[in-house]
């Protein structure tokens, strides 16, 4: 509600100012008012409450993602370590399961033989090649000790089938099977 009044002065003013004033309100106006205000008030407040919350909720979710990361990494590192560092005496293992059950047959033996000899100049004498009985016996049936020239064959009962010892004037060349496997652990573990 708007009120108008008239006044009248003797002299001209000078300098003056005139202010508008509206009604008061009335109470329940004033409550009204005051729970808007109150209302908008806290509203504001619960967002930048409620933004500051999600700021550091998603700083916090950055540092646990961050924080799994190297987690996952430094895992990934210690098992592909201890992977490296096994998997040598594994492949060791599964080879002698293997080996132990191979049926050796004379040529299998020749080609042994074959092979340990290689590391010897041709003519070279004198040359011992020590066998398991096992092996001596079929390498015997093959009737192939003539192609050898002076290379003297013998049967060492302290070896398994599929070992073989060359002796020389310049020491043993051990071509046990256990010797390989140790090279080829060796080897394996070189380059992994």
């Amino acid at each position: 509600m708007i009120c108008t009044h008239t006044i009248t002065f003797n002299t001209p003013l000078r300098d003056a100012s005139f202010t508008r004033y509206e009604a008061s309100l009335s109470v329940s106006q004033q409550i009204e008012l005051a729970r808007k205000e109150g209302y908008e008030s806290g509203r504001e407040d619960a967002e930048r409450f409620y933004n500051m919350q999600l700021v550091d909720y998603r700083k916090e979710l950055a540092s646990l993602h961050e924080n799994l990361g190297e987690s996952l990494d430094r895992e990934y590192q210690s098992m592909l370590s201890e992977f490296k560092a096994r998997m040598p005496s594994i492949v060791v293992s599964l080879l002698k399961k293997v080996w132990a059950h191979l049926e050796w047959e004379g040529d299998d033996i020749r080609s042994m033989v074959d092979e340990a000899l290689m590391a010897y100049a041709p003519g070279e004498s004198p040359l011992e090649v020590y066998l398991s009985p096992m092996d001596m016996t079929l390498f015997e049936e093959m009737e192939v000790k003539g192609q050898y020239g002076s290379v003297i064959f013998k049967e060492d009962l302290s070896l398994k089938q599929g070992d073989c010892l060359v002796k020389s004037r310049f020491g043993l060349l051990d071509g046990r099977l256990e010797t390989k496997l140790r090279r080829v652990e060796a080897e394996l573990s070189a380059n992994i």
